[in-house]
């Protein structure tokens, strides 16, 4: 339980949880507040199992914020969550390098898309760890976008891929 004290002088306790998921929708960081430094220890040193979940609900929270984004068509916000949750949970790096490519894609900036999407295929096939569990969308989505940029060679092997 964290103890959460209130402008009034009044104080309440809550979950860790709790507060973690209140925190992560104010926009930034702020659970560094509560949980200090601790929380942003660099990816692949030993953390314990709260600061393992802290990540986890953090970077849940930063996803959920980067898809309300999305569909209120706030695309430049939402390619900032899809950047958070990857960097504070790497294992949604491909699922959220894939929406980035998809966003950079629809906003006419092919290059950004193709950086995105390589992105996300990169981490797939390097990581065991992946929460996007369909390679194929990645590299049809490739292949489409270089077909459109006018490089006929690497859309046909990226779509030969995603029939693979």
């Amino acid at each position: 339980m964290i103890g959460i004290s209130y402008h009034s002088g009044g104080m309440v306790d809550k979950p860790l949880t709790w507060v973690i998921e209140h925190l992560a929708g104010i926009g930034y960081d702020a659970i560094e507040i509560v949980c200090g430094p601790e929380a942003h220890i660099r990816t692949g040193e030993p953390l314990g199992p709260q600061l393992v979940k802290t990540k986890e609900l953090l970077a849940a929270r930063y996803l959920s914020t980067a898809r309300e984004l999305k569909q209120q068509e706030n695309f430049e916000d939402a390619i900032g969550y899809y950047r958070k949750a990857a960097a504070k949970n790497p294992s949604m790096t491909t699922l959220c390098y894939n929406e980035i490519g998809t966003i950079s894609g629809n906003l006419n900036r092919p290059q950004d898309a193709v950086t995105a999407f390589q992105t996300a295929i990169d981490y797939f096939y390097g990581h065991k760890e992946s929460s996007q569990k369909n390679i194929g969308s990645l590299h049809l989505n490739m292949g489409i976008l270089l077909g459109g940029m006018g490089q006929s060679e690497k859309a046909v092997q990226q779509l030969g891929l995603a029939v693979e």
